[in-house]
């Protein structure tokens, strides 16, 4: 081995998958093992390969047939400079999801003037770097066996798949993201009076459960309680930055949609954001108003989608008989600032949520207005995915340590939930406590059935992360009683 490593380094020869495959190989070693479940697809692993790898090394194979006819004796400053060039480019794109020019022409400048001078040592650059891939194929299979490969099913079929409907309303169901509710809105954190709120809503009659809650901490963990009508536990403790495959059990099939469409509903999902179609699921919805292929394989937020325009229309257009379930995220109010770095500190951020307010209320107003001109009978279901954070400094740090302060533990869970229904569902509602019994309490009312005697448990869970405390942590149980129960792994 060590003679062929200095024969290659001795040698004239220059090998174009050197400066073509490595650096592709290495930054998506490096990117999966950040991102998984954000770029888990088949689609996206094959356009990466394309992108990153096939399409270097045919630049470099035919940059390189030029030079050996006409500048043969510049090789060596041509694989230098692709080398630095193709890893600059594909790093760049991989932390930061778009194109740093500024910094690329920077590079490419440095680049190329250094490569009078070190041009003759680009081997050792490469030599580096394949043995940087070696210790990246560990830790990511080490990753990928760990937090993926291991992982048990959680979401399993639930009775209710099998009920029928005696009744089939249009159901609405809004989701604002990070819309705290009353009791946490109006307590010491937030002090925000929004009974003006409340009252135009009561007035039109719907019902609030202003201690309802949320199960988990994220849109991610919370919606796939929600749409699965089962706890995942955070896969067991074992998710790291995402839970596995959240936004397949979210988009895709699951217990509530199978549900729907065994009932003959026709299933709409209208998003505000593509964020819940970043790794690009298979899509169970009839229809989605964002075309998959609208949809970039690097997972880049963007939240200018135009849903109340494409709710309208779809309301407008929709010629089918069969009843209708439409699934509306909007993403405000949102929540205080993830990141440490951008925090502007508590008071601050707890001011900008608050700003919010005003819009989000306007914007569910619209919403509520449009559906009830159109339809007097739906059922329209307002729901907030978990809390706005306020009280803590960023989002990240509630995740550092677990907590007994009973506030900041309903800023992460007491969400929104207010109902427009006829009485009939009102025993329903008042047992619904959590985002985990929403969906079986409706459809036991749409079946005829009697309230569940026995609801599924409502604990709401955080996943700690970062201390020497890591772990599922229950901070409310299935009462709603203020707990900090460390979870038992299995």
């Amino acid at each position: 081995m060590k003679a062929k490593i200095l024969e290659y380094l001795k040698n004239d020869h220059h090998y174009w998958w050197t400066v073509g495959v490595l650096p592709g190989i290495y930054s998506l070693l490096y990117f999966y093992q950040n991102n998984f479940t954000l770029v888990n697809s088949w689609k996206q692993l094959i356009a990466f390969i394309i992108y990153f790898i096939i399409t270097p090394s045919i630049v470099i194979g035919l940059l390189d047939f030029l030079f050996k006819k006409k500048f043969n004796s510049y090789r060596k400053y041509l694989y230098y400079c692709f080398l630095l060039l193709n890893l600059a480019i594909i790093l760049s794109l991989f932390i930061y999801m778009s194109w740093r020019w500024k910094v690329l022409i920077l590079v490419a400048v440095i680049t190329i003037l250094s490569s009078i001078f070190l041009s003759k040592f680009y081997k050792i650059g490469v030599l580096l770097l394949s043995l940087m891939i070696i210790p990246a194929i560990l830790q990511f299979g080490n990753y990928y066996y760990q937090s993926i490969y291991s992982l048990q099913e959680w979401s399993q079929p639930q009775d209710f798949e099998q009920l029928k409907f005696k009744k089939k309303p249009n159901i609405y169901l809004i989701q604002p993201d990070g819309y705290v509710g009353k009791p946490t809105m109006t307590g010491q954190l937030y002090n925000y009076p929004n009974d003006q709120f409340y009252d135009n809503l009561e007035a039109i009659n719907f019902n609030f459960n202003h201690n309802y809650r949320s199960n988990y901490p994220s849109t991610l963990s919370s919606n796939s309680a929600l749409f699965n009508a089962q706890h995942h536990y955070f896969d067991q403790g074992k998710a790291k930055n995402e839970l596995f495959n959240a936004r397949d059990k979210i988009m895709g099939t699951n217990p509530v949609m199978r549900t729907l469409k065994n009932n003959g509903y026709e299933t709409n999902a209208i998003l505000q954001s593509n964020y819940l179609l970043y790794n690009r699921p298979k899509v169970f919805y009839d229809y989605l108003n964002i075309k998959m292929e609208d949809v970039s394989f690097f997972p880049a937020f963007r939240n200018d989608i135009d849903y109340y325009s494409d709710f309208k229309k779809r309301m407008e257009i929709n010629q089918s008989t069969a009843p209708q379930f439409f699934f509306i995220e909007i993403l405000n109010p949102s929540h205080i600032n993830h990141s440490k770095k951008y925090s502007l500190g508590i008071k601050k951020e707890t001011e900008i949520y608050l700003e919010k307010i005003p819009g989000i209320n306007d914007e569910i107003n619209k919403l509520i207005q449009l559906i009830t001109t159109k339809d007097k009978d739906g059922i329209i279901i307002i729901a907030a995915d978990h809390g706005g954070f306020a009280g803590f400094e960023y989002t990240g740090s509630a995740f550092l340590k677990p907590t007994n302060d009973l506030e900041l533990k309903k800023s992460i869970f007491n969400s929104l939930l207010t109902i427009k229904a006829t009485e009939e569902f009102n025993p329903y509602r008042e047992k619904i406590t959590s985002s985990i019994n929403l969906f079986p309490e409706l459809f036991s009312y749409l079946s005829n059935q009697s309230p569940s005697l026995i609801t599924k448990d409502a604990s709401s869970y955080i996943m700690i992360n970062t201390t020497t405390n890591t772990g599922v942590y229950q901070y409310f149980n299935k009462n709603g009683e203020n707990v900090t129960v460390k979870k038992p792994t299995h």
